[in-house]
């Protein structure tokens, strides 16, 4: 009888054993899916760089997407930054407004460390807010709360030659060609 009940006890943890892993098959095939979902790392080929402080770079920013990285450095660690980017990817660097002159100071740095594709947006960020209240393609992130947002800035007359300008329709189009569906 002893014999009969240790065999059955053995025979019952040996069936627990072999079938304790569909349980826990099941559960790795539900997660797969999830897992599979998780974003892949996409190659940049557009940087949107803003180089305001960071509070108000999270207020409003450009929003960028799969393939267009929108980014906040600081103007002081803005050619630190750049020497670990590739030099073949095209940077947009904006701020604020017009009269914001950092976009052409950090794309005037860019193109001085050997970027070859380099723009200054000099419509900045108030600009690109104004056209988003109008068309929601000029896409923004964060709540865009700050009143320079709303301030209307005309451009300058004279701007710098050694620098090349980008205005917002064809960076709109250069993001909108460079964002991966």
């Amino acid at each position: 009888m002893i014999m009969k009940f240790s065999l059955f006890t053995l025979g019952l943890c040996a069936g627990l054993l072999l079938t304790s892993g569909c349980s826990k098959h099941e559960e790795v095939s539900k997660v797969a899916p999830k897992s599979a979902d998780k974003e892949v790392p996409v190659a940049v080929r557009l940087r949107l760089v803003n180089v305001l402080d960071k509070v108000i770079f999270d207020d409003a920013h450009i929003k960028g997407g799969k393939g267009v990285e929108s980014i906040n450095i600081a103007m002081e660690t803005l050619k630190d930054a750049a020497k670990q980017w590739d030099k073949a990817v095209p940077v947009v660097v904006y701020c604020s407004n017009y009269w914001c002159t950092a976009s052409g100071q950090g794309a005037r740095e860019l193109t001085e460390l050997g970027f070859k594709e380099v723009w200054a947006y000099e419509g900045g960020m108030a600009e690109w807010y104004q056209l988003n209240q109008q068309n929601p393609e000029f896409a923004i992130e964060g709540p865009a709360q700050m009143a320079y947002l709303k301030m209307k800035v005309a451009a300058p007359a004279r701007r710098d030659e050694k620098i090349k300008v980008i205005d917002a329709q064809m960076l709109q189009k250069m993001i909108k060609q460079d964002t991966l569906n």
